[in-house]
């Protein structure tokens, strides 16, 4: 599965995210609560009024905008789109999905949808980052049957989510699965210099020499959810975690013991996880 997933996704390599990206403009859109460094509005990300777009593999930083400590609005990868975002503070309550990860499900835009995984050959995924020092509440208010994940990620799309010190291989990328250093026997299996250029692991290593502390992630889905994963009834996409301090709930039993039956991580109500890989 994992091969099948690497084949699909090619070896995309996108912009690096470099030192100066501190320094890099910061836009506001009209009427948006999202503040974002890096890329240009109209080619790398639209806003449309309550969806901030993910338009290409640009990486983009994402904070509330100045004034702003929560919003309802919430963040989309478009269908196909390899996406490379860094959360840094972002507070989402909403009744739809806070980030999803739209399934190219119609690829070849013909209005008719694929019925496998596998048949989808250019799958939407998103490398999230968790800025240093900051935390991310993402949380799905709809406790009801139509209920969304906090992070959706659907049948046939990748989710990788990573601290601030990106585990992958320097000259690798983000969106190739196998550049990913994955441990072996809870250690790391290789020599290696990470994305940055300059930090150093060896094999024999804790895998905990890659891990920055303070990148927090807490995530809470909607009825019939999962916190992180698919909603109800459906198969949840390839979910990889290297990195960060996450939270991540189904519905609360105190808001509706009845529809509160998701996973943590995983599969909604009806649906099941697949691919999972704990780094």
């Amino acid at each position: 599965a994992a091969t099948s997933v690497a084949s699909a996704l090619g070896n995309l390599v996108p912009r690096a995210l470099g030192a100066d990206q501190q320094n890099a403009a910061r836009s506001v859109p009209t009427n948006c609560d999202f503040e974002i460094t890096g890329g240009a509005e109209g080619t790398d990300y639209s806003f449309d009024g309550a969806i901030l777009h993910i338009l290409d593999s640009t990486p983009l930083r994402i904070a509330m905008a100045p004034g702003k400590t929560s919003t309802a609005q919430t963040i989309q990868i478009d269908p196909g789109v390899k996406a490379d975002l860094t959360l840094a503070g972002v507070n989402i309550n909403s009744p739809l999905a806070p980030i999803n990860l739209v399934t190219n499900s119609d690829e070849d835009k013909d209005g008719k949808k694929v019925t496998n995984a596998n048949q989808i050959t250019n799958k939407t995924m998103l490398y999230l980052t968790l800025a240093e020092g900051k935390t991310n509440t993402l949380v799905c208010s709809n406790a009801t049957i139509t209920g969304s994940p906090g992070i959706r990620c659907g049948w046939g799309s990748v989710l990788v989510i990573d601290d601030a010190l990106t585990n992958v291989r320097a000259g690798g990328s983000k969106f190739n699965l196998d550049d990913i250093i994955t441990p072996e026997g809870g250690a790391i299996p290789e020599n290696a210099t990470l994305y940055d250029g300059t930090t150093t692991v060896k094999a024999g290593d804790s895998p905990t020499v890659m891990d920055v502390e303070n990148c927090v992630l807490e995530v809470t889905g909607g009825g019939h959810s999962a916190g992180i994963g698919s909603g109800p009834n459906e198969n949840a996409g390839t979910l990889i975690f290297n990195g960060g301090n996450i939270t991540a709930r189904c519905l609360p039993f105190t808001t509706n013991y009845g529809i509160a039956n998701g996973a943590g991580i995983g599969g909604g109500s009806g649906g099941s996880g697949t691919v999972m890989t704990f780094n």
